[in-house]
């Protein structure tokens, strides 16, 4: 009898530390699909995504904000004598360089495509307001200028950057998966 009990209770011990090292490793996959989801979405929209489709697809209205968009002067032509492994590690650079820019001017990165970088400031409760929200466009302009013109990376680049300031809407656009996005005259 007394085998029979220790047998059930090491098996009894078993389950519960399966059971716990389950939930670990289920705490650690929800904390990793958290980061990720988190590198996707504006930081003020990512609480929505837990609030329904409602709450996920409101819209960010501004009279008042402002956009920047960079792309490299010739890339298409820089393209062309290059393989696909080259462009993609330095367009990762680059971008990877624009998005730690944009986190010193707090302003918001909104996507890349190709060679175009986009970002805004005003539109979604960073530090710049309707009033100033070109003036942090204009920081990260100069700092976008400064890596491009001083990077061994892309020695023969020049950047194209264009400010605007007007009214800007943004919302998540679509279901799958998830972007967001800006519309409006800035």
């Amino acid at each position: 009898m007394q085998g029979f009990r220790e047998r059930n209770l090491r098996d009894f011990f078993l389950v519960e530390l399966s059971i716990v090292h389950s939930s670990r490793l289920a705490l650690q996959e929800k904390e990793q699909i958290t980061n990720i989801v988190a590198t996707m979405l504006p930081s003020q929209v990512l609480h929505r995504v837990s609030g329904g489709a409602s709450a996920l697809h409101k819209a960010d209205v501004r009279a008042k904000a402002s956009f920047l968009q960079f792309d490299v002067v010739n890339f298409t032509k820089w393209c062309s004598t290059r393989n696909s492994t080259t462009l993609v590690k330095t367009m990762s650079r680059l971008v990877t360089r624009f998005d730690s820019e944009a986190l010193v001017v707090s302003a918001e990165k909104i996507k890349t495509i190709g060679d175009a970088y986009q970002a805004t400031t005003g539109l979604l409760g960073t530090r710049w307001g309707e009033e100033d929200s070109a003036v942090g466009l204009f920081f990260l302009a100069n700092r976008m200028h400064r890596v491009v013109e001083n990077q061994a990376d892309f020695p023969e680049w020049r950047g194209r950057i264009g400010v605007a300031t007007g009214p800007l809407v943004g919302t998540i656009v679509g279901s799958s998966p998830y972007r967001y996005d800006v519309f409006g005259d800035a």
